[in-house]
């Protein structure tokens, strides 16, 4: 089940097998681990995602980030390190796009799910 954050949290946050969403009210210091994240608030720490890291319009992040892929949007903060890695291989990429989700796997697309 999806995790979001939309105070203020303090710590060390392990997500597995989910994403982590930082609304735009959230204020967090920690280090986080994810398959997938969404920075839409602060966040002050280190970042590690399994698959993408996405820092919307409103995110602000001052430590380090590092996936296989990240995303910044337009008037997104980024103060620090951004690593891209390598996805490991037969993992499993997760996209979302308009209330769907759409499982595209190692070589080929999946099926498409409703997420709501």
């Amino acid at each position: 089940e999806p995790r979001i954050l939309a105070g203020r949290v303090e710590g060390t946050i392990e997500v597995a097998g989910h994403a982590l969403t930082i609304a735009a009210s959230g204020d967090v210091t920690a280090d986080i681990t994810a398959d997938t994240a969404v920075i839409g608030g602060r966040l002050t720490g280190t970042l590690t995602a399994t698959g993408h890291i996405v820092i919307c319009e409103t995110g602000n992040v001052e430590g380090e980030i590092s996936a296989p892929t990240v995303s910044l949007a337009e008037g997104a903060v980024v103060q620090g390190r951004i690593e891209t890695t390598r996805r490991a291989a037969g993992a499993r990429r997760v996209r979302y796009a308009a209330g769907r989700r759409l499982d595209l796997r190692h070589k080929g697309i999946g099926k498409e799910r409703r997420t709501s």
